[in-house]
């Protein structure tokens, strides 16, 4: 009885003996299953993210689809780190919604079982999809607090930092400012560019401002490593300088023109004693000279920096015989060669005599494919209350075959306004768009400008109409023609490029016909800026880019010049900006020479300087409400949800 009970029990064992066994090389065969799929995981996505790295994004995006199957056997940090590139992809093709939705599933806090490169990446990425959605915030707040991870050393960090901060609005600098803790890093940041936003024409109050915060923030981390431009700002002395106002103060444009030098002295008066008593104020009417003529007499006058020309001939001409100049003598001028701090010694007072800066009010078309001078801007126009006065024909003559290397321009490029209207409808998410545009030159102009931008960004024209202006009832039959195609065409919305009287007729009548959802665009030719309330009622709704000066956010020059001027300041408003942001330009040369990242917060604009030697301007973002131009954050499509800063 023991010896058969014994034996069961012999047999028990054995069985779960050998069902151990079994269990324990099942486990152990698929663990060697699961490791090969994770180690083929990670070469599939080591692929894709190389692929990224060299811009293959059709490959990459390939590679990421192909490995679906396999995801869910996938470790954490390969879960993320597909995440990640799913992202980026994301941004890059400027589907912004997706890319938001992948970022919100990205768990930033296991990110330390990652490498560090991948995390910068991340969070660079983040920084992009934050600022083209228009939250600049949230943007600063990575930046600042993400700089040991994003920038190689101090000085980059501090440098890089400081300049996107300063191409915040005051509003924005603010708000910032209320935000962050008290005595915090941020926060000491958010004190010093405002500071240093608010004297920008004054250079001796920059420099007080300056010394002021360093007191005050002994212990932030910018007081240890100087930002480039806190450095060089601290170091700039005064010097004696030959400027020379280069404009027609003759014939049809010498009222623009005395706008211009109006402006320049309003906020050259401002800077301090010591600048004003060194610098030298020439004007030359250059209405009957030629460029070899303005040139000769520049050249016996010892002028340092030029502005002007303002007509777009005399612009071209110029740099034509500058051009001519240096071929034949180049050790008399600048050479193409010479880096961003040799350029401005000049300007420093850090070296002997350079030859002069030019900063010509007009733009040069460097396209070799046209050979044309295609201006871009209507700088030469002098514009009535309402703008609504015609173009100036532009001149048509050959542009030198590069740019002079001491040749720079400026001006009030409507390029600047459309490719930011663009950029920013992009961004909120519209795609396919109708556009309504004025039969004469500066309408196709702007229709040309806007379908290349809009084709670039990936965005679909569907219709495209055309009117001729001084046709009493061609408007109406266009806008009748583009309801109906509207209506059996979906279009995210409207870009219309015309005079106000025309533009004024827009709005009601989509209302009329029940297209209350289709979101208007336009330039700022359409605003009167605040001159005829009545009649802009009509406007109500339009989103357009404008520049800071008229929208009145420097209160203290714009009551200057209201007393000054008189009704004046308000139809030449726009070139009484131009002069001003030209001193403004004038003070900061170096700085934007040596640091194509470095922003000046001018009244036309945020200032910058861009290829082709041009100092590029970002307007603000308007929208129409109660017959004036309000500024606004964000761009909110019919049933959305405004995002929140």
């Amino acid at each position: 009885m023991q010896s058969g009970r014994a034996k069961w029990v012999y047999l028990i064992a054995v069985l779960i003996w050998n069902s151990l066994l079994f269990a324990c090389a099942t486990t152990t065969k698929d663990a060697g299953k699961s490791t090969e799929v994770t180690d083929v995981l990670q070469q599939q996505l080591t692929k894709a993210d190389q692929a990224l790295d060299r811009e293959q994004f059709v490959a990459a995006q390939m590679i990421l689809e192909s490995l679906k199957p396999m995801m869910r056997r996938a470790t954490e940090s390969q879960r993320i780190h597909q995440d990640m590139m799913r992202f980026a992809l994301h941004l890059h093709y400027r589907d912004l919604n997706q890319a938001e939705k992948v970022m919100h599933t990205i768990d930033s806090s296991r990110f330390y079982i990652l490498p560090q490169a991948l995390q910068a990446r991340y969070y660079h990425n983040k920084m992009v999809l934050l600022e083209q959605l228009n939250r600049p915030l949230q943007a600063m707040h990575i930046r600042i607090n993400k700089a040991d991870l994003l920038y190689p050393d101090k000085n980059t960090a501090h440098s890089a930092i400081l300049s996107h901060l300063l191409q915040l609005n005051m509003d924005e600098m603010q708000q910032g400012l209320a935000r962050s803790p008290a005595g915090s890093i941020a926060q000491g940041w958010y004190a010093l560019a405002s500071d240093l936003s608010k004297n920008i024409w004054n250079i001796s109050l920059q420099q007080q401002g300056l010394r002021r915060w360093l007191d005050q923030w002994r212990q932030h981390p910018a007081s240890f490593v100087l930002p480039d431009y806190v450095a060089k700002l601290l170091q700039q002395q005064a010097k004696p300088v030959h400027i020379a106002l280069v404009l027609p103060f003759s014939g049809p444009l010498a009222e623009v023109s005395q706008a211009i030098v109006t402006g320049f002295n309003l906020v050259h008066q401002q800077a301090s004693r010591e600048y004003i008593h060194l610098t030298r104020l020439s004007k030359i009417d250059s209405a009957a000279l030629t460029a070899s003529e303005i040139l000769d007499r520049l050249q016996k006058m010892q002028v340092d920096f030029v502005i002007g020309p303002l007509n777009r001939d005399k612009v071209v001409q110029l740099a034509k015989v500058l051009q001519l100049q240096q071929e034949k003598h180049p050790s008399d001028t600048q050479k193409p060669q010479k880096t961003p701090q040799e350029t401005s010694q000049k300007i420093n007072g850090t070296a002997g005599k350079q030859p002069m800066q030019f900063l010509a009010l007009n733009f040069l078309d460097t396209d070799t494919s046209t050979d044309k001078a295609a201006y871009r801007t209507n700088t030469g126009n002098k514009r009535s209350t309402s703008r609504s006065s015609p173009a100036t024909p532009s001149v048509s003559m050959s542009s030198p075959s590069h740019i002079p290397s001491n040749f720079y321009q400026f001006g009030l490029n409507i390029r600047d306004e459309i490719d930011y209207l663009a950029e920013r409808a992009f961004a909120a998410g519209y795609r396919e768009v109708s556009i309504l545009a004025d039969q004469d030159p500066a309408g196709e102009n702007a229709r040309s400008i806007f379908t290349n931008k809009w084709h670039h960004l990936g965005g679909r024209v569907l219709h495209t109409y055309h009117f001729h202006a001084r046709a009493a009832d061609d408007l109406v039959d266009k806008l009748h023609r583009l309801s109906t195609a509207i209506k059996y065409n979906r279009t995210d919305a409207l870009f219309f490029f015309g005079q106000a009287s025309a533009a004024r007729q827009v709005r009601p009548y989509l209302s009329f016909n029940k297209l209350t959802n289709v979101t208007v665009f336009s330039t700022a030719h359409i605003y009167s800026a605040g001159n005829l309330p009545v009649l802009d009622q009509d406007l109500e709704g339009i989103y357009f880019a404008e520049i800071p000066w008229t929208l009145e956010q420097r209160p203290e020059f714009n009551q200057q010049l209201l007393l000054k001027e008189g009704a004046k300041a308000r139809s030449l408003g726009r070139f009484y900006a131009l002069g001003m942001d030209a001193f403004i330009i004038y003070q900061h040369f170096a700085q934007l020479l040596a640091d194509p990242d470095f922003t000046l917060p001018g009244v036309t604009g945020k200032l910058s300087m861009t290829s082709g030697q041009v100092i590029g301007r970002r307007p603000v973002l308007v929208r129409m409400r109660n017959s004036q131009a309000i500024p606004v954050s964000s761009i909110v499509k019919p049933g959305s949800i405004s995002p929140t800063q």
